[in-house]
């Protein structure tokens, strides 16, 4: 035998013999109880707010993290439910992840979960702040750098002041980045290729997004938030100035095909045409204003009892929650 090949089998044989050891710990309590331990003060880093895990358990073959009855409180008060809630989160980690210097899932699914939002009277909410160590005048702080290939979130229910929303996502290729500014004052980017939304029954069309944002405690800025969806697409920002009460500004650019977009309203007989529109709105206490600019060019009309070619059409609107005003027709 070969030098070469004895040196090649002894390498195979330890690499073996290590793999071995590997997973026999990993396997054990003590290794199982030291990474929840982790896992546990890596999120409480992260939310600010003290974490429970009822059971967990880490798959070293699969790489594969499960969570039975995971709670992440916020600064509820008596009376108030936790920030986050699940019975069941499996998040699944590539391999690839220490050779791109961040965490990369292939999927992340969790099921029932309940996300209660709480607004007060003074302005405060029960979100926590991040426990990462900050020092004054230093760069921002990484909190988050994390892709995910596959997210689904099943049948979720999310409360903002006790009145729930039931929602549903999926999604593909999504990209979180989230950076802390201060102590009070984060910012990141959120994307994704691929997302679909269901809520009280009602499925939206797949999107394809891109949004900045900046938070704090009492303030909400997405600076920029570019989105498509079934030949339609546009672009807008978001202001939340107070979220007690709920205030703040929206405004938003889009174009798209008619077509598409009367299809997805259930409106049959347009066959051809562009839209533009643009609207900034205004919004408090569950009222809102809103104004704009509606430009339809080149609509193609046709049913059994009419046709119109090349209509062109246009208008200005004033809206609110009684009324809407039509004018420059």
């Amino acid at each position: 035998m070969s030098k070469w090949l004895r040196k090649l089998l002894y390498t195979l044989g330890t690499l073996v013999v290590l793999t071995a050891l590997a997973l026999g710990v990993a396997r054990t309590s003590w290794f199982q109880g030291a990474l929840k331990s982790y896992v546990a003060t890596k999120l409480e880093n992260l939310t600010g707010g003290r974490v429970e895990i009822g059971r967990f358990h880490f798959s070293l073959v699969l790489f594969r993290a499960t969570f039975r009855g995971l709670v992440v409180h916020g600064k509820h008060r008596p009376g108030e439910s936790p920030l986050f809630s699940s019975p069941a989160v499996m998040a699944q980690i590539s391999p690839v992840s220490p050779f791109r210097g961040k965490l990369v899932l292939r999927r992340l699914e969790w099921d029932e979960a309940e996300v209660h939002l709480y607004t007060r009277a003074d302005g405060t909410t029960n979100l926590s702040d991040s426990l990462a160590p900050t020092r004054p005048g230093s760069p921002p702080t990484v909190l988050t750098d994390l892709s995910i290939q596959r997210l689904t979130l099943a049948r979720t229910q999310v409360f903002w002041d006790g009145q729930p929303l039931p929602l549903g996502v999926t999604a593909r290729d999504v990209a979180i980045l989230v950076e802390r500014r201060s102590p009070h004052r984060y910012s990141g980017s959120v994307a994704s290729r691929e997302t679909q939304i269901t809520t009280r029954g009602r499925i939206f069309p797949s999107l394809a997004f891109v949004a900045r944002f900046e938070v704090s405690n009492k303030h909400l800025s997405v600076s920029s938030l570019s989105l498509r969806t079934s030949g339609l697409q546009g672009e807008g920002s978001l202001n939340v100035d107070t979220f007690a009460p709920l205030e703040g500004r929206v405004s938003f650019r889009g174009e798209g095909a008619i077509p598409e977009l009367a299809e997805q309203l259930g409106v049959r007989g347009i066959n051809a045409g562009r839209l533009q529109w643009t609207t900034q709105a205004r919004f408090r206490q569950g009222e809102f204003e809103a104004q704009g600019r509606v430009q339809a060019r080149q609509i193609l009309l046709a049913t059994p009892s009419i046709a119109l070619r090349n209509l062109d059409l246009s208008t200005d609107y004033v809206a609110n929650r009684q009324r809407v005003e039509l004018s420059n027709l």
